[in-house]
This record gives C-alpha cells, structure tokens and sequence, in this order.
C-alpha cells in the first residue's frame, strides 16, 4: 500500500504546503465569489421567479463577455508561471502589457454593444416578455462593470502566477461586503432608495467592480514587487512574447469561450422549455457552485506550480505533481457529491419558487451528486494541470468537440424531440464532461501536455 502511495502521492511535505498556501486564499476567493451570486439569487428570489430569471439569463450574457478576459488572464499565467519558474520578469511584464490592453479593447466594445441592443441580446434566451423587459434593465447597468471585471481579471491572474495570491481575496472580500450592502438599498428600496429590483441588483454589482478592481489597480501598479509592473511598461512590446501569447492564450479564450458558449446553449434550451426549469437550472448551478468553488482553488493551483516546474526543467515533478492532483480531484469529487446531497434541501428551501421548480431542482442536483466526482476531474485537467503544461491546444479542441458534437445535441433531442424527464435532459446537457474526462486523462498520462512554452527575448 505504501509503495502504492508513494507512486501517486507526492513524498515532499513542503510541496504540500505551497500547494496548500496558494489553494487555500484562492478556494476563499472563489467561495466568496460564490457567496456574493448566492445572495444576488436570494436577494431577487424573493422579487420574484421573473427578476430571478431575467438576471440568470442576463449573468450568462456577461458570461460570454467575461470568459474572454478569463482566458487571456489564464493564458498569460500559463506563460508567466513558466517565466516565474525561470527567475525571469521582464517577460512577464511583457506579457502582462499585451494583456491588459487587450483586455481593454475587448471590454470597451463589449460594453458600447450591450448598452445599444439589450432587449435583442436577452431575446436569444427566452421568449418570455417579462423576462426579456426585466433582462434588458439589467444587462443596460451591468454593462458598465465589464471592464472593471476584465481588468480585475487580468490583474488576479498575473499576480497569482507569481504567487500573489492574498491581495485578490482581500479584494474579493470587500467586494463581497460592497455588493451585499448596495443590492440590499437598490432592490429593495432601503434608506430613501427606490425599490429598483432587478435593476438595482445590476447597480449593486457595479459599485462592487469599482471597488475590486481599484483595489487590485493599486497594489498591482504601485505596490508589488516581484513583477515590477508600473504604468510606463503599458509601452512595452515584445515580438517573440507576442507570438507566445497568441499561441497559448488563443486557444484558451476560444476553448473557454467555447464551454461558456455550450453553457449558453444548454441555458438557451433550458429557457426554451419553460420559465420554471430557467429558475431551477439558476438555483441548481449556485448549489453546485458551493462544490465546485472549494475545489476551485486545487485546479487553479495546479496550473501555477505545473508552470512554475516547467519552466524551471522540472518536468517529471510536474508530472509527479499532477498525479497527486489527479486522485486529489476524486477524493474530493467523491467528497463534494456527498456534501451537496447534503446541502441541497436547505439551500432550496431558501428561495420563494414554485413546487414545480423546486422538484425540477431536486432532480437536477441529483445529476450534479453522482457526476460530482468527474466534474472536478475534467475541471483539475483542463483548468489546471494540462493547461498548466502549456498543453491549450488540444483542450481546445477537447472542448468544442464535446460541447457541440454530444451535449448541446444530446440535450435538445432530449428536450423536443423526446420531451424527456428534468433529470434525463439536464444529465444530457451535461454529458461532455463525462466524455472530456476519458480522453484527457489519456492524455494526461501519455505525458504530451508537457510544454515549455518560454523564449528568448529582450523585454524591459
């Protein structure tokens, strides 16, 4: 059994508490992210099943706005892990150039668009006009945080590359506190403030971006050290940097859009089969997310020391390392299934729906408990150990194959052609995972993942 260990679980008791300081703040993170959506839910459960689902659906917009700077923030931590690896910061703050400008482009446009055609955006969702009035309020103000949310984004990514993990959760949790406090005022109508429902949901979330991303602005351009970024580097341009950045960040931005464009799909046929099951599908992804938040920390983890060890010549340790990841994510798959078997009861008692969506929950928190331990493997490899290995190609087109080819079809046959149960339509919808999990753990364990993706260049 010992020796059998000893093959799996790394033997350096340090390692783990590396692993353990950088995962820990960031599953904090996560879970107060998690917490802020879960008190948005509450906050507009009990407006009513409407606002609920106008602000679902209008999340899932901004979540095709957002993963874009997710995946350029990834992907240029995937490189700067590496350089961190290396000793070396003049490519990171090269790197880090590059992606906060485009960041900015890309927000800037998303925003200009999104202010102009909310009603046509929110009627790709639904057909319902309630939903879609109430959808277009929202998704009016909430366009003004995407490039607060998309700088923040990009500035958490650079400074955990480097092992910075403290300041973004400071930062997460006094937006937490923000966000609470101003969508309490505006949707309920407190201190003098007008009852503005969904519409002051959407005001709260704005003032909380202003927050984070100020706080992550300051510490990153003014106080940290260890990449030395200030405002002048905004002029640095590195050609060779360039080309490592499109390289690997493309694919992550498409392979990440891609799941949020599947997750909008699978959210489009949902919409389409009735309100009740939009409110449930809501109330069932904030229940899995108390899951998928804790181990949200492990995977992200992953993807900052698999860099650090590849850069570094490491490449067995890293692969060492990624096994001890790989039976750390069913352990706590298995973990997690039982903890939200657990949970569910009470967090739906929560919310003020009808019978018919709180059935609708049940059964589809009863898919999410038996593939809970999968969901948190396919999440460690294509989040954090392949990724982490420079490997964004391949899960690219892991992805989209999975996404569009088995998912999004399997789903909506379910949905219109067969009428079949909650249950067999939402364990459809989600069976990509089922798959992607299979064919990279192949490739996990065929050791091609690992990539240095560094190069020579004379960044300043």
């Amino acid at each position: 059994m010992n020796r059998l260990l000893s093959r799996v679980f790394v033997s350096d008791k340090a390692w783990y508490r590396t692993m353990l300081s950088i995962a820990i703040p960031m599953s904090l993170q996560a879970l107060i992210t998690f917490c802020v959506n879960l008190i948005d839910t509450i906050m507009l459960g009990r407006v009513g099943e409407v606002a609920l689902s106008a602000a679902s659906l209008g999340s899932s917009f901004f979540m095709i706005v957002s993963v874009i700077s997710m995946g350029l923030g990834c992907g240029s931590s995937v490189i700067t892990a590496q350089y961190w690896g290396k000793g070396e910061t003049a490519p990171i703050r090269a790197t880090a150039a590059i992606c906060l400008k485009i960041c900015a482009v890309i927000s800037v446009v998303a925003t200009i668009v999104t202010v102009a055609i909310p009603a046509p955006i929110m009627s790709v969702y639904t057909k319902d006009a309630a939903v879609i009035a109430e959808g277009a309020k929202y998704l009016r103000i909430l366009a003004f945080s995407f490039i607060l949310s998309s700088m923040s984004t990009c500035l958490t990514a650079l400074l955990r590359s480097v092992g910075i993990v403290r300041v973004s959760l400071i930062a997460s949790a006094g937006s937490c506190v923000v966000n609470t406090f101003f969508n309490y005022i505006f949707i309920f109508g407190k201190f003098g403030a007008p009852a503005l429902g969904v519409a002051g949901a959407a005001i709260g979330t704005v003032i909380a971006r202003v927050f984070e991303c100020g706080f992550n602005a300051v510490y990153f351009f003014a106080v940290d050290r260890r990449i030395g970024f200030r405002v002048r580097h905004l002029a640095v341009w590195d050609s060779a940097i360039a080309r490592t950045f499109a390289s690997i960040s493309l694919p992550v931005v498409i392979s990440d859009l891609i799941m949020v464009l599947g997750g909008t799909l699978i959210t489009v046929i949902i919409g389409h089969v009735g309100t009740a099951m939009t409110a449930a599908n809501s109330i069932a992804s904030t229940v899995n997310n108390v899951v998928v938040n804790l181990f949200f920390g492990l995977s992200n983890t992953a993807t900052i020391l698999t860099g650090n060890a590849i850069g570094a010549g490491r490449q067995e340790e890293a692969y060492m390392e990624g096994k001890t990841y790989y039976a750390l994510a069913i352990l706590v798959g298995a973990l997690g299934g039982l903890i939200l078997f657990l949970l569910q009861d009470p967090i739906i008692s929560i919310y003020h729906v009808s019978e018919q969506t709180r059935e609708y929950t049940k059964e589809m928190c009863t898919v999410l408990c038996c593939m809970m331990p999968l969901l948190l493997l396919d999440h460690l490899l294509t989040k954090g150990t392949l990724r982490g290995g420079g490997d964004t190609k391949f899960l690219m087109f892991a992805d989209t194959a999975f996404a569009y080819l088995v998912a999004a079809p399997l789903g909506a046959l379910a949905a219109f052609r067969f009428h079949a149960p909650v249950w067999v339509i939402y364990l459809c919808l989600k069976s990509d995972f089922i798959c992607k999990t299979v064919v990279c753990s192949f490739r996990f364990f065929s050791k091609k993942w690992i990539k240095d993706v560094t190069v020579t260049n004379d960044a300043k």
